[in-house]
């Protein structure tokens, strides 16, 4: 959520507003996006040791912000580039600042691409493994997958207690999509009819 809240802001002064660097942000963040996940985890285990953050939930929600970031930033800002100016000109006008715009304008008009891009980041962030198994020690901490893998460790020939484990894991991820995708199907319709 917090890369999703960070991706708007950031995608949007990407398409509107004009500031030394932007490209050279742009490009970067395409970079990264392009990056395996194992080039960042020496640097980013460095950081939280560096910070006292080994072995803590807020290291997982750094990690995941930081893992997930890229690529919201990329599906907002390309869709944000389609969106016609005049709508925000005409929200200056009405008198709405550049931050009300965005929440008051942008943000109900973009509703089914931000389903879309929290969706994504969602499943990253959820049956992510590397960066957990990494930084978590204490077993009260460990996500799904790291509990799943234990399971497998700690035991021998536990392959339905394993699969049921996978199948609970997958649950909320169906469900969240299955609630949100009349929100993504009514927002890309939404257009197609005059009137």
């Amino acid at each position: 959520m917090i890369a999703l809240v960070v991706s708007i802001l950031g995608a949007y002064s990407f398409t509107r507003i004009d500031y030394p660097g932007s490209t050279t942000i742009r490009r970067g963040i395409i970079v990264v996006y392009m990056l395996a996940a194992i080039t960042l985890v020496i640097p980013l285990f460095q950081l939280l040791v560096q910070f006292g953050l080994v072995d803590t939930r807020l290291s997982l929600y750094i990690t995941y912000t930081v893992k997930t970031l890229p690529l919201t930033l990329y599906i907002l800002w390309n869709y944000f580039r389609s969106l016609p100016v005049e709508i925000e000109e005409a929200a200056f006008i009405d008198g709405y600042s550049r931050l009300e715009t965005i929440v008051r304008v942008i943000v109900p008009v973009s509703l089914p691409v931000l389903v879309a891009a929290f969706l994504f980041s969602f499943k990253i962030a959820w049956n992510e493994y590397l960066f957990a198994s990494v930084f978590l020690q204490s077993e009260s901490l460990y996500t799904l997958p790291i509990g799943i893998e234990t399971l497998d460790s700690a035991f021998q020939n536990v392959w339905g207690e394993i699969m049921a484990a996978s199948i609970i894991t997958t649950l909320p991820i169906i469900v969240m999509f299955l609630y949100l995708e009349k929100y993504m199907v009514e927002g890309l319709t939404a257009g197609a009819v005059e009137g």
